[in-house]
């Protein structure tokens, strides 16, 4: 839901982040990709590797 929520078209919670603090979303674009490619980094290493989501949550 993450990933939905900071990339178009939704991107609400970018939105409502960058209204509050009064920057526009050109000034922050590399900072939001950088912080997009960690977040689909970490759901690739959960999501194939299933040893590491069972010992992540304690059930190992």
């Amino acid at each position: 839901m993450v990933i939905g929520f900071v990339t178009p078209p939704l991107s609400m919670n970018l939105f409502v982040a960058l209204s509050l603090i009064k920057v526009q979303i050109e000034k922050r674009t590399i900072t939001v990709i950088s912080f997009i490619i960690v977040i689909v980094i970490c759901l690739m290493l959960i999501a194939l590797t299933p040893h590491f989501s069972m010992w992540n949550a304690g059930l190992t």
